[in-house]
């Protein structure tokens, strides 16, 4: 008699990643939430007006742990560049300070990069400069940063 192969174990199948902004309620606005993989590593992309707790409630029904850089878990506060939701990295489009805030601290580094004087500290501070998502750090993201900056003083 042939003993029977034993099945394989069921994987939990992540979400696929997806260029649609989360579908608000009625008079409700959501912030923007995207995964993106760039070089083989999948990152996390939100604007600065998402909370830790709205994407835990963006990814209801499926539980996710959100944590700082050191490890600490987080469950509510801003969300920052460097952050990760369940090992993910998370970036906070023109956060790339890591503060959680877009303002005019990441203006003058991306000025500062733009000049040649300084480098990104991190891949994920790269991403969070780069507002076109075009994989180059440009005039154009520095214009893009000015208008998010002005958007989220209101």
């Amino acid at each position: 008699e042939e003993t029977p192969s034993p099945e394989p174990e069921a994987t939990a199948t992540p979400p696929a990643p997806t260029d649609e902004p989360i579908s608000p309620t009625p008079g409700e606005e959501v912030p923007f939430y995207l995964e993106r993989d760039w070089e083989g590593k999948t990152y996390i992309i939100v604007n600065a007006d998402m909370s830790v707790r709205d994407l835990i409630r963006y990814k209801k029904p499926q539980a996710v742990l959100i944590t700082e850089k050191s490890g600490k878990v987080i469950v509510e506060g801003r969300l920052k560049t460097g952050m990760a939701m369940d090992g993910i990295p998370i970036v906070v489009l023109g956060d790339s300070d890591g503060t959680g805030y877009v303002n005019y601290n990441d203006m003058y580094l991306a000025e500062r990069r733009i000049l040649d004087m300084e480098g990104f500290d991190t891949y994920e501070a790269f991403l969070a400069s780069d507002m076109d998502f075009d994989g180059e750090f440009t005039i154009i993201d520095l214009v893009l940063l000015s208008e998010e900056i002005d958007r989220t003083k209101k």
